[in-house]
């Protein structure tokens, strides 16, 4: 999934540098210069730190209405599994000795819980690794600014 969102997201920001710079060949020629393909560079970067940002609170989010509201309203309906066929512990019409005691049933864990765990860890790495992103750009960016009107 994270590959297709990347995949898409490549495939946008193409479409975009390429409208942007025909726009800006229209009014004087295409700003190719060192400047201004690292100020495009801080805006592409600073526009995938927002990105991962939102991922990872999408993902917090869905952890978070898991917690409250129940695993059902994220993550659908518990699929049943079929039980399996336990023989009975004695056999029919004879007496059972007193401490006799039933298989112990098999547990099977809730796929959903995997899953609402997984969201939390995603989410988390995604909205600090996206911040730390976005901010070391908007920080450039700045900088880059300040020393070009200095």
């Amino acid at each position: 999934m994270l590959v297709g969102v990347l995949t898409a997201l490549g495939v946008f920001g193409a479409i975009g540098l390429l409208v942007v710079l025909l726009l800006q060949r229209g009014r004087d020629g295409m700003d190719l210069s060192l400047g201004g393909l690292l100020r495009l560079y801080l805006y592409l970067a600073s526009l995938a730190g927002v990105i991962a940002f939102a991922i990872g609170l999408a993902g917090i989010i869905s952890y978070v209405l898991a917690a409250a509201f129940g695993l059902d309203v994220v993550y659908g309906g518990q699929v049943q599994r079929p039980i399996p066929a336990i023989a009975p512990v004695c056999a029919p019409n004879a007496t059972c000795p007193p401490f006799v005691t039933p298989f112990p049933q098999q547990v099977i864990p809730d796929e959903r819980v995997r899953r609402q765990t997984e969201d939390l860890v995603r989410g988390v790495t995604f909205v600090i690794f996206g911040g730390v992103f976005w901010a070391a750009h908007w920080w450039a960016r700045r900088a880059l600014a300040a020393s070009r009107t200095a």
